[in-house]
Parts: structure tokens; C-alpha cells; sequence
């Protein structure tokens, strides 16, 4: 019988119990301005308005949430997803998914909403083949950090985009957030981006990332040079591991494409062994 495993679990530092936002009374306000950022550009039922405060309030209080929970939140306007290219998603192994980072131009959750689709398709089409199903893991990188002084003193802003929203929606999914890599001028990685081993550990017992590597949104398929990071690091440890582009269109409805896969130690790298990252992606869906 294949053995069933589920995400390691991710938890926040023991700091996190003193910020504000983690008084129990104030969770409701701060739901409702979240839902109210979250439903920018779309109308949301009354009932989808409250499941969002409810997972918002979830993820306030440091409890976990499912990917079916946040999908629920837009269940009105869900669209079917178009997929092509499942013949190239690995029966088997450890598969590194990278996909680009699209904001379309109107759609739930202020825009967001393909990147819990994707995960949940990943983890669907994955399961269907894979001879050990382990759920795929979101790798975060962090955010723009939102803050503001008042009388000398720095208050933390819990809005979609920060530090803050993601490590608490990191905790609640079990994803973890690293921070984003800083490269000298021979492109060598100069931090320490706090990818947690049990993450690690995941991924080489036949698991699965989903990374989003252009660390901003962006409509089109250029990726950074800082978009190497880890992946340079895990081709180091000389491991089998296949790489996996997708390509997510969500102008309008959601489709998905996934390119041929790639083992880590074919991919290109510039001289100073960093995996390149932005010629591999554009190749795999030059028209």
C-alpha cells in the first residue's frame, strides 16, 4: 500500500503570540479589512464575504486552513481550469514545479486566487500518478514589508503583499516563506534563506514543490537573475530531481501548461554553477 504522507508542519515563532494582531479581540476588524482588500474587483456573495473573514480570522489566530476552504471563498465565480501538458507531470521521484507570476486583470481574492488553483490542480494531477502521494508544498518567498511610524514606534501591517500576510498564511497552509536571495556582483548568494529542513526533507522522499520564482507579479515569462536561490544549492547535493515549468495564464479564465520536465543537473547554469533559471523557463515555452 502506498504511503500516505502529509505536509510537515510549519509553525510561526513563539514572537508572533506578542504582535497585535494576535489579540483575539481585534481579529474580526482585522478580518473585515482584509476582505474588504481581498474583494477589490469582483463581487463577492455575502456568504463568500463571510468565509473569507472566517479563514482570515483562522490564520489570525494561527490555525491551519485547507486549500478547499480558500477555494470556497470564490466558489461562485470558479472557473474551469484548462490544462494541457499532464503527460509531462513525473509519475514518480521528486519534482521541483516552477511557475511564473501572474496578476490578471480582475478576479477573486484581489488577483490571487490562481495561485491556490494551481496548487490544488498540482496536487490533484500529481496524485492521480504518483506511486507516493505526498502533497506538494508552496514555497514562499517574502513580500513587501508594510509598515508605519507613529510616535517613534513601528506598527506591523497584516495587508495581502507583507512580510506579515504571508508568514501567516504560510503557517496556516504549511507553507513555509524564505527570503528572498541577495547576490553579489559574481552572482554568488550572499544570504541565508531560511528554507526550513523539514521542507527540505519533504521534497527528497519523492515530494513536490510549487515555487513562484519571479518574486513579483508580472505578465510575462522574464524571470530574475535572484530567482536561482535554493535550486542552485539543491543542485549541489548532486540529488535526482526533475524540474517542472508551468505556465499560468489568468488574464481571463485559468488555464495551465506544463513543460517537459528537466533533471536539475541538465539545467543551465551561469559559470559560477547558479542555475539559470530565466533562459530554462523561456525555452520551454518558446512559441
Amino acid at each position: 500500500m502506498a504511503e500516505r504522507l502529509t505536509i510537515p508542519r510549519y509553525s510561526l515563532p513563539q514572537e508572533w503570540n506578542r504582535k497585535f494582531f494576535a489579540i483575539k479581540e481585534l481579529r474580526p476588524a482585522i478580518a473585515k479589512a482584509v476582505c474588504f482588500f481581498l474583494c477589490q474587483g469582483w463581487h463577492p456573495s455575502s456568504v463568500e464575504q463571510k468565509r473569507i473573514e472566517r479563514v482570515v480570522i483562522k490564520m489570525l489566530g494561527q490555525k491551519k486552513v485547507s486549500l478547499e476552504e480558500i477555494a470556497a471563498c470564490y466558489e461562485s465565480v470558479r472557473p474551469k481550469i484548462g490544462i494541457v501538458g499532464r503527460e509531462n507531470i513525473p509519475k514518480e521521484g521528486t519534482v521541483i514545479f516552477v511557475a511564473n507570476h501572474p496578476k490578471g486583470k480582475e478576479g477573486p481574492l484581489n488577483n490571487m486566487w490562481s495561485y491556490f488553483e494551481t496548487a490544488l490542480v498540482v496536487f490533484e494531477e500529481r496524485s492521480k500518478i504518483a506511486a507516493v502521494k505526498r502533497k506538494p508544498m508552496v514555497i514562499m518567498q517574502g513580500g513587501l514589508l508594510w509598515n508605519f511610524k507613529l510616535f517613534r514606534k513601528s506598527f506591523e501591517m497584516v495587508v495581502p503583499g507583507s512580510d506579515y500576510f504571508y508568514d501567516l498564511v504560510g503557517n496556516s497552509l504549511n507553507w513555509p516563506r524564505v527570503e528572498i536571495p541577495r547576490l553579489d556582483a559574481n552572482k554568488e548568494i550572499l544570504n541565508n534563506q531560511k528554507l526550513p529542513f523539514s521542507a527540505v526533507r519533504h521534497l527528497y522522499r519523492e515530494g513536490a514543490w510549487i515555487i513562484y520564482l519571479q518574486g513579483t507579479f508580472r505578465n510575462d515569462n522574464e524571470f530574475p537573475e535572484k530567482a536561482t536561490g535554493f535550486v542552485s544549492r539543491l543542485l549541489e547535493t548532486g540529488r535526482n530531481i526533475q524540474m517542472v515549468p508551468i505556465l499560468i495564464n489568468s488574464t481571463r479564465a485559468l488555464s495551465l501548461t506544463f513543460g517537459e520536465p528537466t533533471p536539475i543537473q541538465e539545467m543551465p547554469v551561469f559559470a559560477q554553477g547558479v542555475v539559470d533559471v530565466r533562459n530554462w523557463y523561456r525555452k520551454s515555452f518558446k512559441s
